[in-house]
């Protein structure tokens, strides 16, 4: 009897236990199932190479499974929040098109060339797709790394505003305002440069109070008001952002009113507009108008916005053809060109053994300390590197991979890519599965999305991410830590902010 009473009493716990089990186990397949799909197109690419052993048929059909296996992976990121953008789900997006559709066009030009031109190297149509190969297996263990990291909080979770004067202060209107008058004033001023790295993550700051903004302002408030302020906002950043001559950083302008349009419902209809829109801007006009700009003048005629005008005025874009830009972009976004050229290199002269990463050295040293500190960024490097000659106005990226695979090979790679994706993942976690209920963590959540398609170096992305991780963990931690506690409220999956005196 005491026998069979203890087995009694053991019982519960043991069902208890299992139950956590299955728990823990739907969890870790729920977080890394993404990553189980990314490493099966991974392993019918390599399955590709193994048994055709054609560059052709690799770029080719490897591009049209990548493009669709990142098309798919970015609907089931999306819908694992209502914020539908987040890191990942804009990085699925971005390869889908520059591993996938951009790998299939480089295929078929190959088809009728004999080489491909990148800078004024030729590259064989094995070194593009060894660079291809290479792309793909920084981009699953990226993805991995993020996967490890990432936030999986449950968003109806009990939101608790900041405590802080700071964090109180940006959830009304006037924080998104000045918000907004520090991301312009960063980048039509000197202030950048005195504030240094923390200039450059103030820099999105006008976008990021655009994106608060139009996220959370509830519709019943979306009056005429709301849609002048928006539009005029969203006018004032693209104008200033024409000063960077940068093509995706004009059509970045272009997000809140995208984000807005796909986590609103009764908004959503309004996409199959927005985004015929805005392809078409880009290719018939934005596109042709910044590479006529670029190839028609030169950098000492004056600012890039008085050259972009000039550009406009004259109309000379108008000769080119939409087909002929989509071209251009798709040779652009095709990383493994500047990969497949370090392949070459490293079979021509083997690895460099942590000689091009020479500058993570000093490259954490503030100016502050050293103000003369040499330049970190290593496009001109390479641009040297290609051309054999200087030219200080042009600056051509390695990529992360690149530059990885150049000092360590395949097993560098791995474990680079892996280790930014633990920092980017670290930096999403900070930002935490709601991020629209906080302007500054919003800022943060739109710095991790940016950086990840943005890495032209390995170093380079490195130390940005360290530094990153340093501004917004301290942030973070002034913003909750000081004043009284303030009593929290249930948020609804689609309400504002309690706090946001805006809504």
């Amino acid at each position: 009897m005491v026998a069979a009473a203890s087995t009694e009493e053991l019982s519960p716990p043991r069902e208890a236990d299992q139950e956590t089990q299955t728990t823990a186990l739907a969890g870790l397949i729920r977080r890394f199932f993404p990553v189980f799909v990314h490493g099966a197109m991974l392993f019918v690419v390599l399955a590709l190479v193994a048994y055709y052993d054609d560059p052709i048929v690799t770029m080719r059909w490897g591009g049209a499974l990548s493009c669709g296996v990142h098309v798919a992976l970015m609907f089931v990121e999306a819908r694992r929040t209502r914020l539908v953008v987040t890191p990942l789900s804009f990085y699925f997006f971005w390869y889908a098109m520059a591993a996938g559709a951009a790998a299939v066009f480089i295929a078929g030009e190959m088809e009728r060339r004999r080489f491909w031109w990148f800078s004024t190297a030729q590259l064989s149509a094995q070194d593009l797709a060894d660079g291809y190969v290479l792309c793909l297996i920084g981009g699953l263990c990226l993805h991995a790394g993020m996967q490890l990291m990432r936030p999986m909080d449950d968003e109806r979770r009990n939101v608790f505003p900041p405590r802080a004067p700071l964090g109180r202060f940006m959830h009304t209107g006037f924080g998104l305002l000045l918000l907004f008058l520090v991301g312009i004033a960063t980048r039509t001023t000197s202030l950048a440069g005195y504030l240094g790295g923390a200039g450059g993550i103030l820099n999105r700051g006008s976008l990021v109070a655009l994106s608060a903004f139009a996220l959370l302002v509830p519709a019943k408030k979306r009056d005429l008001p709301f849609w002048l302020m928006l539009g005029l906002g969203i006018a004032i950043e693209f104008l200033v952002t024409l000063r960077s001559g940068s093509k995706a950083l004009l059509m970045y302008t272009f997000l809140p009113i995208v984000w807005l349009a796909f986590i609103d419902r009764a908004l959503r209809r309004w996409m199959a507009v927005i985004v015929p829109a805005l392809i078409i801007f880009y290719l018939g006009v934005l596109a042709p108008v910044i590479s006529t700009m670029r190839s028609t003048t030169a950098e000492s005629e004056g600012p890039i916005i008085t050259r972009i005008l000039t550009t406009i005025e004259e109309g000379n874009y108008k000769t080119q053809d939409i087909s002929d830009n989509l071209e251009g972009l798709f040779s652009r976004q095709f990383e493994a060109s500047s990969v497949g050229f370090i392949v070459q290199e490293v079979n021509r002269r083997g690895f460099m053994d942590g000689e091009t990463l020479d500058y993570l050295v000093y490259g954490f040293v503030p100016r502050v300390i050293w103000p003369n500190k040499p330049s970190v960024t290593r496009g001109h490097w390479f641009n040297e590197y290609l051309r054999q000659e200087r030219d200080l106005h042009t600056s051509i990226g390695q990529m992360a991979t690149g530059e990885l695979y150049w000092n360590f090979g395949t097993a560098g790679v791995c474990l680079g890519m892996s280790l930014l994706g633990l920092l980017l993942g670290a930096m999403w976690r900070f930002s935490g599965s709601a991020p629209d209920r906080e302007p500054l963590a919003l800022l943060c959540h739109i710095t991790v999305m940016f950086l990840m398609n943005n890495m032209a170096e390995f170093g380079t992305t490195l130390m940005a991410g360290v530094y990153y991780l340093l501004f917004f963990g301290t942030l973070f931690w002034l913003t909750r830590t000081f004043g009284a506690n303030v009593r929290g409220r249930r948020a609804e999956p689609r309400g504002p902010s309690p706090r946001l005196g805006v809504a």
